[in-house]
C-alpha cells in the first residue's frame, strides 16, 4: 500500500495456514496477511496447475478508528547486468517493457533509468519519463533473455506507471492504482495477474493483448519472425525440433532452387567456355 504508515513491501507478512504442494489438486493458494497503521492488507497468491500465471488478490480493510485513503502499488524490480553469456553476436533484450492500449508498447533500459536518477539528483526535479504514465489497461514487465514477468493489472481501473532507481544498480518498474477512500470496517478487494514464465507467443497471447511482444528476435526481427512462424507450424505436424529443422532446412533449398540451378548452369556454361578462351590466350 502506497500511503506512509501503511503495509508495504517491507513489511513483515504472515503466512495463514494452508497446503503448501499441489498433490492431486490442480489449484493452490498462499494467503499473507499484516497490519499497519489501521489498515490489514491481505494478499493471496493462486497457483494453477501447468499455469504460469499467478492470479494475485489484495484485500484491503480499515480495522481504524477514522478514513485512509490507501494506494496499491505493483512493482518489479531487476538489477542492471547483462545475462551471463550475453554478447555482440548473441545478445538478447533485458530491461523493463510495459504496454497500453493508446500508446502501444515500450522498451526500456536500466542505463536510461540511471542517468534519469543521476540527474534528478543534480537538479532537484524529477525527470520527465520516456514512456506514457497514466492508464487504466495494460501491462508492466520485466525482460530477460527467454523469460519474462509481468504484472497486469485489474482492467479499467486507473493507475500510474513509473519507472525508477531503487538503490545501486537495481531498478523498478510498477503501477501504482488509487484505492479512493476507505471508510472504517470497509473493505475494498483488487484483482491482477502475475506472469512469470518463458516467452512463448502463445502463452503470452492468451494472458492479456500485446504480452507477445516481449519476445524479442535482436536486430534481425524482419527475418527471424516469420522464420519461427513457420517452424513453429511444422513443429505442431511433427511434434519434434530435429525434424522440423531438417524440413525447414529442405523447404528452404527447395525455394531458392531456381537461383541455385541458374548458378549450377552459368557454372556448366564458364566450364564448355573456359577450354576454348585457354586456346585464345595461347
Amino acid at each position: 500500500i502506497g500511503a506512509p504508515g501503511l503495509p508495504n513491501h517491507t513489511t513483515g507478512f504472515v503466512a495463514k495456514p494452508g497446503p503448501r504442494v499441489l498433490d492431486g489438486s490442480n489449484l493452490i493458494q498462499l494467503v499473507l496477511e499484516a497490519e499497519q497503521g489501521g489498515v490489514k492488507l491481505t494478499k493471496t497468491f493462486t497457483f494453477k496447475r501447468g499455469d504460469y500465471v499467478i492470479d494475485v488478490r489484495h484485500d484491503v480493510t480499515n480495522v481504524g478508528t477514522a478514513p485512509v485513503k490507501p494506494e496499491l502499488y505493483l512493482q518489479l524490480v531487476h538489477d542492471g547486468n547483462k545475462p551471463a553469456g550475453d554478447s555482440f553476436f548473441n545478445s538478447s533484450y533485458t530491461g523493463p517493457t510495459l504496454y497500453t492500449a493508446a500508446d502501444k508498447y515500450h522498451k526500456l533500459k536500466f542505463e536510461t533509468l540511471e542517468k534519469d536518477a543521476e540527474s534528478a539528483a543534480k537538479t532537484g526535479k524529477d525527470v520527465v519519463q520516456e514512456h506514457p504514465t497514466k492508464a487504466d489497461n495494460g501491462w508492466v514487465a520485466i525482460s530477460q533473455h527467454f523469460f519474462v514477468s509481468a504484472f497486469v493489472p485489474q482492467d479499467k481501473a486507473p493507475r500510474t506507471i513509473f519507472t525508477k532507481k531503487v538503490t545501486t544498480n537495481q531498478y523498478a518498474i510498477g503501477t501504482i492504482q488509487p484505492l479512493g477512500t476507505l471508510a472504517p470496517g470497509a473493505t475494498i478487494s483488487t484483482a491482477a495477474k502475475l506472469y512469470s514464465g518463458p516467452q512463448e507467443e502463445k502463452l503470452l497471447e492468451k494472458v492479456t493483448p500485446g504480452l507477445e511482444l516481449v519476445k524479442d528476435y535482436g536486430m534481425l526481427t524482419v527475418i527471424a519472425k516469420p522464420i519461427f512462424w513457420v517452424m513453429v507450424h511444422i513443429h505442431q505436424v511433427l511434434g519434434n525440433w530435429g525434424w522440423t529443422i531438417i524440413v525447414f532446412t529442405i523447404l528452404i533449398k527447395l525455394l531458392f532452387f531456381p537461383l541455385s540451378a541458374a548458378g549450377y548452369k552459368s557454372m556448366a556454361k564458364v566450364k564448355l567456355v573456359t577450354p576454348k578462351m585457354q586456346a585464345i590466350r595461347e
